[in-house]
């Protein structure tokens, strides 16, 4: 019996690195990046969540991040700043010693390297 729920989490891990490289053969090839950013939903504590970063022509990024639940944050930068996301609320931001922390209501953090969404 013990055997099935190790079996199940192995598809589970499995069909999620799936997931994560299809999503690299999607890109353009400019300079995507995945790993893991700190995030957190509203209420709760920050952890470890799946992100991707993608580079656009003129210097903008967008920061794909899987929050808490399963679904996808998308905030967009320009000139190194984040100036809207794929929430309706409002989003701000503050650096400290090299890390920006993105802000949108009502809870949601999430923290990268500044220098990660800075144009190139």
């Amino acid at each position: 019996m013990r055997l099935l729920p190790a079996a199940l989490a192995l598809t589970i891990t499995a069909s999620a690195a799936f997931a994560q490289q299809a999503t690299v053969s999607g890109t353009d090839g400019n300079n995507n990046a995945l790993g893991t950013v700190p995030c957190a939903a509203p209420g709760a504590a920050l952890q470890n969540c799946h992100a991707e970063l993608r580079r656009k022509e003129g210097g903008g990024v967008t920061l794909a991040v899987q929050i808490p639940g399963g679904d996808v944050r998308r905030i967009y930068f320009e000139d190194g700043k984040p100036t809207s996301s794929s929430s309706p609320t409002p989003i701000s931001h503050e650096v400290q010693g090299g890390i920006m922390r993105i802000f949108i209501e009502p809870g949601e953090v999430f923290e990268v390297p500044a220098d990660a969404v800075q144009p190139q």
